[in-house]
């Protein structure tokens, strides 16, 4: 459960501070909303970054329309190049140490929704995270949506605390069979090891 607060509100941006219930975890919430002229796209960037230096926590999530690629691969169709609002998205991220999460089923979230070689898609709308977020634990997914009538397809982050009260599932991985001590080693440690009693997994 989040809880959020202090609320604040312009133009292009709404900010909030949050806290994950039942943890220790606080931090900044940003949605964006970018315009459309470049001019405008980096002087927002530059006003966001201003925003950061003020942040209350380390730990920051800003979502939403950046209108804006960070790499080639990102578009499809269309004029496929880096402009300089592009290039200047892609340092904002790196200068203020940010994770740009990859969605978990599908890359654009935009379309002009025209067909074949008229279309144009683009990833335009993305959650970027704070890297201290990877000290934090459990499983942050970001997904794309169903198709809600838009343009763009909404997006959904959530982010899957660990629970220490449940064991972790066994995991086999294919790499151990490539150790060259492996088959002794598992020889030696069964030779030793008395019939157990439980289910046949254990």
């Amino acid at each position: 459960m989040l809880s959020l607060h202090d609320f604040h509100a312009s133009h292009h941006i709404i900010q909030a501070t949050f806290h994950i219930t039942g943890t220790n975890i606080h931090g900044n919430l940003t949605n964006v909303y970018f315009p459309q002229e470049a001019g405008n796209k980096i002087a927002l960037l530059n006003i966001i970054e201003v925003l950061s230096l003020n942040r209350t926590h380390p730990l920051w999530i800003i979502g939403g329309d950046f209108n804006m690629i960070t790499k080639l691969e990102e578009k499809q169709g269309g004029r496929i190049r880096m402009d300089q609002e592009n290039v200047h998205f892609k340092d904002f991220i790196q200068n203020n140490s940010l994770i740009d999460l990859q969605f978990c089923n599908g890359t654009h979230t935009w379309s002009n929704r025209r067909a074949k070689k008229y279309k144009i898609a683009s990833k335009l709308d993305r959650f970027l995270i704070t890297d201290n977020s990877v000290h934090l634990g459990g499983d942050i997914v970001a997904a794309i949506l169903p198709y809600s009538g838009s343009d763009h397809w909404p997006i959904s982050l959530q982010w899957q605390r660990p629970d220490n009260t449940t064991k972790r599932p066994f995991c086999f991985k294919e790499c151990w069979l490539t150790h060259p001590a492996f088959k002794d080693f598992v020889k030696t440690v069964w030779s030793t090891f008395f019939l157990p009693e439980g289910s046949k997994m254990f």
